[in-house]
């Protein structure tokens, strides 16, 4: 398993790049959304 990470400031890029690997068929995990999901929880 290959694991890709991306870290930038806020409009470096980072959505971009998401949209491109899901675009790929690249899973995405946004943490982000994991966080919330879990706080929710």
């Amino acid at each position: 398993m290959n694991v890709i990470g991306t870290v930038g400031l806020p409009g470096s890029g980072k959505g971009e790049a998401a949209n491109v690997a899901e675009a790929a068929g690249i899973p995405v995990v946004v943490m982000g959304d994991v966080i919330r999901a879990e706080c929710r929880r």
